[in-house]
């Protein structure tokens, strides 16, 4: 009787593990990033007007294999899930494109703003040390037509971890 006895508790045990919720990870325990990213710009001072290539690099950190997904076409990374802070030296962003609301969602696509955004991602398999790259145009996103400088930062959603990563921080001088 005592076995049984044992045996009940034991099993008691087990379902209260098996049922117990799992424990969300505090942001001390925040998990290590798969990916990195790193940015540059081919002119770091440009004409008001010109059009300012970023060129993103993005890096498997991980110890296995990841995906990451990329739109298929020339300078087309802000289709690729990458979102960019682009500030003044006040702290200030820069007028958006309506490309840019029309990405975010808040404004509607109709034939009058040029239509529905679409793409063609593509997966990407990336072991580790591995590096995808991609190009991003600002112009497409904000009005730089205003003269002074600006400082660029970009951020993708990590594929293992789905938390926010960001880039390094460049500077960026419009001239008149």
């Amino acid at each position: 009787m005592k076995r049984w006895s044992e045996l009940v508790v034991f099993a008691a045990i087990l379902c209260g593990l098996a049922n117990a919720e799992p424990q969300t990870q505090t942001s001390s325990q925040k998990a290590t990033p798969s990916i990195s990213i790193g940015i540059t710009v081919s002119q770091s001072v440009v004409a008001a007007g010109t059009s300012v290539e970023l060129h993103i690099l993005v890096t498997n950190v991980s110890k296995g294999l990841i995906h990451m997904s990329r739109n298929n076409g020339k300078d087309s990374a802000t289709l690729s899930f990458y979102t960019a802070d682009l500030r003044d030296t006040k702290g200030s962003v820069p007028p958006e494109t309506t490309f840019n609301r029309k990405l975010r969602g808040e404004v509607h696509s109709t034939p009058e703003n040029g239509g529905i955004i679409t793409g063609s991602p593509i997966i990407f398999p990336l072991q580790p040390g591995e590096t995808l790259k991609d190009d991003m145009i600002l112009n497409d996103l904000f009005d730089l037509k205003v003269p002074g400088k600006y400082t660029v930062q970009i951020q993708h959603e990590d594929p293992v971890t789905h938390n926010p990563v960001k880039s390094n921080i460049i500077t960026l001088t419009i001239t008149p």
